[in-house]
C-alpha cells in the first residue's frame, strides 16, 4: 500500500509544481497586459499633447495607426490571461484530485495500522490471559 501511496504523493507534488509554474505564468502575462496598457496610456497622452500644438495629417495617421496596433495587442495580451487563467483553474482541480488521492491512502494506511495494533493488543491480551490461566 506505501508504495502506492508514494506514487500519489509524487503525482501530487509534480500537480503542485504544475500548478505553480501556471499561477507563475498567469502573473507573467498580467504584468504584460499592463505594460501593455500603461505604454498606451502614455502614447495617448502623447498623443493629445502634441495633438492640441498642431499636428500634419501624415503624423496623425501615424499615431492613429500605432494606437490601433496597440490596441489590438492589448486585446490579444487580455486573451493570453485570460488563457493562463484557464490553465491555473485546470492545475489547481488537478493539484485538488490528487491532494484527495494522498488523503484516501493516508486514511486506508491508518486504518490498516489501527487494525494491526488493535490485532496485536488482542493477541497479547489472549496470551496474557492464557498465561494466567495456566498458572492459577
Amino acid at each position: 500500500m506505501q508504495p502506492l501511496q508514494r506514487v500519489a504523493e509524487s503525482k501530487e507534488q509534480q500537480a503542485a509544481t504544475e500548478l505553480g509554474r501556471a499561477q507563475q505564468q498567469l502573473q507573467s502575462q498580467i504584468n504584460r497586459l499592463n505594460e501593455l496598457l500603461t505604454y498606451k496610456d502614455e502614447y495617448l497622452c502623447r498623443y493629445r499633447q502634441t495633438g492640441q500644438n498642431g499636428i500634419s495629417v501624415d503624423r496623425l495617421q501615424s499615431f492613429r495607426s500605432f494606437l490601433a496596433k496597440l490596441e489590438v495587442a492589448v486585446e490579444q495580451q487580455k486573451q493570453a490571461v485570460k488563457i493562463a487563467g484557464e490553465l491555473v483553474d485546470n492545475r489547481k482541480r488537478q493539484w485538488f484530485s490528487s491532494r484527495d488521492k494522498v488523503k484516501i491512502f493516508d486514511n486506508v494506511i491508518r486504518k490498516i495500522v489501527d487494525q494491526e495494533l488493535k490485532q496485536e493488543e488482542k493477541q497479547e491480551q489472549k496470551e496474557s490471559d492464557d498465561r494466567a490461566q495456566r498458572s492459577s
